[in-house]
């Protein structure tokens, strides 16, 4: 017998199968998530794997640094102009947070929202802490 299977459930599944290979994204997901319904957890899912593909752009970015208006950093929370940027790493490729000097910034022309909230959720699956020490 075949179970029918609701729209939530094919959505879980697709998540699922979007995750397979990546266990670090699957584990951080599950070690975290605290949702009573299905809608919460795929909520969470979307949040995470945003912020797991967002990373990639947090490293030899300084092209896409250049030409964004604005920039955030998943390390501090700090958002801020991306021409205030001015130390570099990797031979100048990688952009440091003009605030705390961590090569975790992003710019906005990478497409993922410049905000506070995502920068929480970068910086929940990243370092796996509330707040860096000393810092707001």
């Amino acid at each position: 017998m075949i179970k029918s299977r609701n729209k939530t459930n094919l959505k879980v599944l697709c998540w699922q199968r979007r995750l397979m290979g990546r266990e670090s994204l699957a584990k951080k997901l599950l070690a975290s998530h605290k949702a009573n319904s299905e809608d919460n957890f795929l909520k969470d899912v979307v949040e995470l794997s945003d912020a797991y593909y967002a990373h990639k752009h947090s490293f030899h970015n300084a092209k896409e640094i250049l030409a964004s208006v604005k920039i955030g950093c998943f390390y501090c929370l700090a958002i801020s102009s991306a021409s205030s940027v001015n130390e570099w790493c990797d031979n100048s490729w990688t952009g440091l947070c003009p605030q705390c000097g961590i090569d975790s910034i992003i710019g906005d022309i990478s497409g993922f929202p410049i905000t506070k909230e995502f920068m929480k959720n970068m910086q929940k699956f990243w370092f796996s802490i509330k707040k860096p020490p000393n810092m707001e």
